[in-house]
């Protein structure tokens, strides 16, 4: 016969499922890519094996930045040095008239700042994040690449509804204008490239889609590998850039061939939708 828990029992019944509840969320947003977050002082100075487990994961989440921040040091330190030996070979080159050399220089330095810019995603501790507007943020994007797009005789089509979500504005852009230097690469003249923004199934989507050859898989781990396997001049390594911006936001990356062209979305978790005309 089961029996009724008296009003004390409730209480700490309450309170613990509270405090779990807490290290959840704690634990939430650094999975998240918000790293620097940590269990409340008040949680971990109390007297019971709830306070030692928070003590223990704060201190397991401070080791895991200590270590971050040591190899994002030592790989500054690497790249700084590669850089400066890479632009002396690109200046002998050039000044000899030895042009071949000094391409393949001037590549491996445009790969070298786009490592550094991927390993600066992937090793920050940043966990400024706040609202912003997809279709804000997709509209600036479109206007860095409109008289690119002009140039080579694309039509740009933006969006138009709003959909919020928490992020940083800065690598949301850059991601965006990834997706649409590779979609100016590969559309053929006269057609179209298209930024959608839009709700589906709970979370807020951004799309780019252009009506070029596509890609050679419809796999995504076998797209991204084409970057490590040198093939940078592809879809491979802005969508490596792309794909770490949405882990860093906690979104999910998604490829499309289209038959005829290519489609690239990133789903967000949604604060809320609305529409802006």
């Amino acid at each position: 016969m089961s029996r009724k828990l008296g009003p004390c029992h409730l209480f700490v019944n309450r309170q613990f499922s509270r405090r779990v509840e807490q290290m959840n969320k704690v634990l939430s947003k650094v999975q998240s890519g918000m790293f620097n977050k940590r269990i409340a002082e008040k949680e971990i100075n109390k007297k019971d094996e709830l306070a030692e487990l928070a003590r223990y994961i704060n201190r397991a989440l401070d080791e895991n930045t200590r270590l971050m921040m040591g190899l994002e040091a030592v790989s500054q330190m690497a790249a700084h040095e590669i850089n400066k030996e890479l632009s002396h070979l690109h200046e002998l080159a050039t000044k000899k008239d030895q042009l071949e050399m000094a391409d393949s220089a001037k590549a491996l330095l445009i790969l070298l700042r786009e490592i550094l810019e991927l390993s600066k995603i992937e090793s920050s501790t940043d966990s400024v994040m706040r609202e912003v507007d997809l279709c804000e943020i997709a509209l600036t994007a479109a206007k860095l690449y409109q008289d690119a797009f002009d140039d080579a005789q694309l039509e740009l089509v933006k969006p138009e509804n709003s959909a919020k979500i928490l992020g940083q504005e800065n690598l949301l852009i850059n991601a965006i204008t990834n997706l649409l230097n590779n979609a100016l690469k590969y559309a053929p003249a006269n057609s179209q490239v298209a930024i959608d923004v839009f709700v589906d199934n709970g979370r807020a989507v951004v799309a780019v889609s252009d009506s070029g050859r596509g890609a050679d898989s419809d796999d995504l781990n076998t797209i991204l590998q084409q970057a490590q396997q040198g093939k940078v001049a592809g879809y491979g390594f802005g969508l490596r850039f792309v794909q770490a911006v949405a882990i860093r936001h906690g979104a999910k990356l998604h490829i499309e061939n289209t038959r005829p062209g290519f489609k690239v979305s990133l789903q967000f978790p949604l604060v809320r939708v609305s529409s802006l005309s």
